[in-house]
């Protein structure tokens, strides 16, 4: 899986403009790629959310609501268009330490042989 991104994951929701927490979480991760892929095939992500504990209560950071600033930051970077996505496999893993937190992201060409 690919090198994990040191960030503090959030959840789609509240402002998006320049410098709100959800933009420097999207930014970060936009960062952390030093190339764009660019192919026009289907994709299959693998996305894993390294979360502090205490974060992780019922009602709060529900796991899909990291989805959407996650695939908006990768987005014209390890694939071109969100309608490229074949499939989706997100986990989170709970973490003692603050600066434990962050996420990784795979993302691989859908095999075009595969039996569906």
């Amino acid at each position: 899986m690919g090198d994990k991104i040191k960030c503090n994951p959030v959840t789609f929701g509240g402002s998006t403009k320049e410098g709100s927490p959800y933009w420097t979480f999207k930014q970060k991760i936009k960062d952390s790629f030093n190339k764009k892929i660019d192919f026009d095939d289907e994709v299959e992500l693998e996305i894993v959310v390294y979360l502090l504990k205490e974060r992780i209560k019922p009602g709060k950071n529900d796991l899909d609501n990291f989805l959407k600033p996650i695939i908006d930051a990768i987005e014209g970077i390890l694939f071109n268009s969100e309608s490229q996505i074949s499939s989706i496999y997100i986990k989170r893993i709970g973490v003692d330490l603050k600066d434990e937190e962050g996420i990784r992201v795979l993302s691989k060409i859908k095999d075009v042989y595969e039996n569906d």
